[in-house]
C-alpha cells in the first residue's frame, strides 16, 4: 500500500516535468496546483502511517523506543535534505522544474527498493531477536533443544550457522552457547 500512495504522489512531479514539453499543461496554473496538492496532501498522511505501522511490525518486542529514537532522528532529521537539493538544482540551473526530476527519482527508488522488502520474514526475525542473539527452534540446525540460543564463533561464515553449502552431504552443527 506504501508503494502505491507513493506512485500516486510521484505523479506530481512527473505531472510537473511535462511543462518541459508544453506550454498550458505542467503545473502552469492555480488550479492545476491545487489539484497536485490535493493529490499530495491525501496520500502524503498515509505514507507516514504506512510506513510507521511497518517499521512497527519489523521491531523486536521491547526494542521500540531505541528503534523508533533511530527512525525519528533520520526522518525528521534529514527533512532539510531534500529542499536544500532541490533549491541547488534550481540555482545552479535557473529552472526550478528540474528540481522535479530529483522529487520523481527519490520517490521510485523506494517504491522499486519495497518490492525486495519480506515483510513476513523480518517479522519472524524480529519476533526471534533477542538482545542480539537470534532464538527459537533451531532444533535442526543446532542439533539440540528448541529455545536453545545459539551463536557462531566470531568471522565464521554459513558453515557456522548450520547451514549446508550446495552439494555438501550435510551442515556442521552449532555449538550452543551457555
Amino acid at each position: 500500500m506504501i508503494a502505491l500512495n507513493l506512485a500516486l504522489i510521484a505523479l506530481v512531479p512527473l505531472y510537473g516535468i511535462t511543462g518541459f514539453a508544453s506550454t498550458s499543461l505542467g503545473l502552469r496554473t492555480g488550479y492545476e496546483m491545487y489539484i497536485a496538492v490535493a493529490i499530495y496532501g491525501l496520500n502524503l498522511g498515509s505514507v507516514q502511517s504506512y510506513s510507521r505501522t511497518l517499521f512497527a511490525s519489523l521491531v523486536p518486542p521491547g526494542r521500540q523506543s531505541e528503534m523508533f529514537a533511530l527512525y525519528e532522528l533520520s526522518d525528521k532529521g534529514s527533512s532539510w535534505l531534500g529542499p536544500l537539493v532541490v533549491a541547488v538544482i534550481a540555482q545552479s540551473s535557473g529552472v526550478l522544474r528540474y528540481g522535479f526530476i530529483y522529487v520523481l527519482f527519490m520517490l521510485l527508488v523506494p517504491i522499486a527498493m519495497l518490492y525486495f522488502v519480506d515483510v513476513q520474514g523480518g517479522r519472524e526475525q524480529a519476533m526471534h531477536y533477542d538482545g542480539g542473539w537470534y532464538s527459537g527452534n533451531l532444533k535442526a540446525a543446532a542439533g539440540g533443544e528448541a529455545g536453545v540460543k545459539v551463536r557462531p564463533a566470531p568471522g565464521l561464515g554459513a558453515e557456522a550457522w548450520g547451514i549446508a553449502a550446495a552439494g555438501t552431504a550435510g551442515a556442521s552443527t552449532i555449538p550452543a552457547m551457555k
